[in-house]
């Protein structure tokens, strides 16, 4: 009886520990349609979560690209990807701030290849980050790229 009386008092008095989870966005092409592809094109997730986005394409070269003015102010991501990301190549970056981010593939942008990602809610529209220019885009910062499996 006291041991089910300690883990009650425990419980009570520590709140969950929740884990940060991961996702994988693919990168795809339709051999059939020619469409190139985010996939989920619309991924929902919790602040602290990270995406890993993932070429499963053989026939193209990918990139991620947020959008400057499509991410909420004051969120601290990495504009871009590794420019050329070749079939099995990986790029992780772990989203902290609410809101909506919106990315495209700069090499297929005129072929519709873009996604968003919605952090804990969608950001409203005094909540993004209209005012951006383009910015700095690199490779650096929370990004991680890995190589060919």
């Amino acid at each position: 009886m006291k041991n089910i009386l300690l883990g009650a008092v425990l419980a009570a008095g520590f709140p969950m520990m929740t884990h940060a989870a991961e996702y994988t966005v693919h990168m795809t092409f339709d051999e059939d349609s020619g469409e190139v592809a985010f996939h989920p094109k619309r991924l929902e997730v919790k602040s602290g979560d990270t995406v890993i986005f993932e070429n499963v394409d053989a026939y193209n070269v990918h990139n991620v690209m947020f959008e400057p003015n499509g991410i909420p102010k004051g969120a601290d991501v990495p504009m871009m990807s590794p420019e050329e990301m070749n079939e099995g190549d990986t790029w992780k970056v772990t989203l902290t701030k609410s809101g909506t981010y919106k990315y495209h593939c700069h090499p297929h942008y005129d072929l519709g290849m873009a996604g968003e990602i919605i952090v804990d809610h969608p950001s409203s529209k005094d909540e993004m980050n209209m005012d951006a220019g383009m910015g700095h885009h690199h490779s650096g910062g929370h990004g991680n790229h890995g190589g060919h499996r």
